[in-house]
């Protein structure tokens, strides 16, 4: 299990996003795609999402489909309303577990035969404009993967408090919670024509 979640960690960072969702504050001047109580996805998230797919497609290959625009940004929001659900339950990630995951995933990266992932990890770092240690170092990367760690906490949670029975009934608790909250959720997808880049 702990492999798994280093594995889908890193891609966090490398894609943009996972069942653990890429939470990045939204700057104030931002234009804003969806907002909701406590949540808020930018057009530029979506946007940089979106291309961080298509980067990963063009490189891993599969034959999973590329996601509509409705379900990319219905994965985005399971993020937000995850993260939000974490948090308002006490759910937190020190620094200590910020620097020792991101170090244990440089190491698993480093020691891997996952030549693909490499690849897709040195053109992330690439594309940001900075240097490995300062990828690894910069606050937008750490704020990532507290985030990812802080939401990947909930399900154990919920195990726990009884909420779900287990890791398979996770899936259907995200949609649910999609559901419970999607007519409070405002879209403007006419934000996207000024942002697309």
């Amino acid at each position: 299990m702990k492999k798994w979640l280093v594995l889908a960690s890193l891609f966090v960072v490398a894609v943009g996003i996972t069942v653990f969702g890429f939470i990045l504050p939204a700057l104030p001047s931002e234009p804003i795609l969806a907002q909701g109580k406590g949540i808020k996805v930018t057009a530029e998230r979506f946007i940089d999402t979106k291309q961080n797919f298509a980067l990963a497609q063009s490189m891993l290959g599969g034959e999973q489909s590329e996601p509509t625009d409705q379900e990319l940004l219905e994965q985005l929001l399971i993020s937000e309303l995850l993260l939000s659900q974490a948090k308002s339950k006490g759910l937190t990630a020190t620094e200590e577990e910020v620097n020792g995951f991101i170090e244990e995933q440089r190491k698993m990266l480093r020691g891997s035969d996952q030549h693909e992932m490499i690849a897709l990890m040195d053109e992330r770092i690439r594309l940001s404009g900075m240097d490995e240690d300062s990828f690894w170092q910069d606050k937008t990367t750490k704020d990532a993967y507290r985030e990812a760690i802080i939401s990947g906490k909930l399900p154990k949670h919920l195990i726990n408090e009884g909420e779900i029975t287990g890791w398979d009934d996770f899936a259907s608790y995200q949609k649910k919670l999609l559901q419970a909250n999607i007519n409070s959720i405002k879209v403007n997808w006419d934000v996207l024509e000024n942002t697309e880049r």
